[in-house]
């Protein structure tokens, strides 16, 4: 049952005063009307304003915590592997799942000391390995990543999406060429649109939508609206901010910009990065609990988890398929 909070009168704690049965009552009952945050002891509840937000600023700083508290187990951390392959005597590049946000380790099938990461592959962002190969032979580069995960929602109730597998391919034999096996996609660690819990934003783009704001801006400054394009800008950069929590269609703002791991480099003729579907995945979610990504990985280079049909799904980037898979 809900408590109620009494306030006690100093008059009612005199040496001479009674122990009444009010009294009583108000030393039994207040304590847990403020444990139980009862509106009646909202002057004598912990304050939590030490530990929210507050015009826009952490209240929390990196000074209050102690020296070595956070460790492994407190970071949300994910894996990805990933392959592409570099023809030799070219460069190419594969961009990382966790951006710049991820520790990785990188080998490929030979032994020459003359491949591997380097300068190369033009200028492309931060967040994508340059890699380079002189070695006299065709090479695959395998990456194993251990990344930071930005925020929640981490599975998409409506479709499942908790797993993104992407597969390059011959699209004619469905031969694969390279594959990346990871919780999160691409895009939701790289491109321009920042996904952390607690963001920031101006009123418009909370009340329109961040990639609908920037779209809308875009369009205005192609049409030649400058003025419009200018109250737009000015309304993001110094209008009244608020907070929101990331959602899927936030986390999906980039997925044009940065649809695929091997974006920053060409496709040749006959080939095409599929995606396999998302409203499938929760299955190699139960995989991922008991293996690993490498593991996934593994299977689908090894032909144990095998592309079947391809086709169109909206949900996905523009160019990349989407394709059935089984085990």
């Amino acid at each position: 049952m809900p408590y109620t909070f009494t306030t006690v009168a100093d008059s009612e704690l005199d040496p001479e005063s009674p122990l009444n049965t009010n009294l009583a009552n108000a030393f039994y009952k207040n304590p847990l009307a403020i444990v139980e945050g009862d509106a009646t002891a909202s002057s004598y509840r912990v304050q939590t304003a030490a530990l929210e937000q507050a015009s826009g600023s952490e209240a929390v700083t990196q000074a209050c915590m102690r020296a070595s508290s956070v460790g492994q187990a407190e970071i949300k951390t994910a894996t990805a592997s990933s392959s592409v392959n570099i023809v030799n005597g070219s460069t190419g590049s594969l961009t990382l799942t966790g951006g710049t946000y991820s520790m990785y380790t990188c080998s490929s099938t030979s032994s020459s000391a003359r491949d591997g990461i380097q300068f190369g592959a033009g200028n492309t962002a931060a967040g994508v390995l340059g890699l380079g190969n002189d070695s006299g032979s065709n090479e695959t580069f395998y990456v194993d990543e251990r990344y930071i995960q930005s925020s929640p929602p981490y599975g998409d109730p409506e479709t499942n999406d908790h797993w993104h597998l992407f597969v390059y391919l011959k699209i004619k034999d469905k031969k694969i060429i390279a594959a990346c096996v990871a919780p999160d996609a691409t895009w939701h660690n790289n491109g321009p649109t920042c996904i952390h819990g607690k963001l920031e934003v101006s009123e418009i783009e909370a009340e329109l939508g961040v990639k609908e704001v920037r779209e809308y801006y875009l369009h205005l400054v192609r049409s030649g609206d400058v003025k419009k394009a200018q109250d737009i800008l000015d309304q993001v950069r110094n209008g009244p901010r608020t907070h929101i929590e990331p959602d899927f269609k936030l986390k999906h703002a980039d997925c044009e910009l940065e649809p695929h791991p091997w974006h920053h480099s060409p496709l040749q003729k006959g080939e095409k990065v599929v995606m396999l579907d998302p409203r499938e995945t929760h299955r190699l979610l139960f995989l991922y609990e008991g293996l690993g990504s490498k593991d996934i990985f593994n299977m689908v280079l090894d032909g144990k988890i095998k592309v079947t049909n391809t086709y169109s799904y909206k949900q996905l980037p523009s160019g990349i398929l989407c394709a059935g898979f089984k085990l």
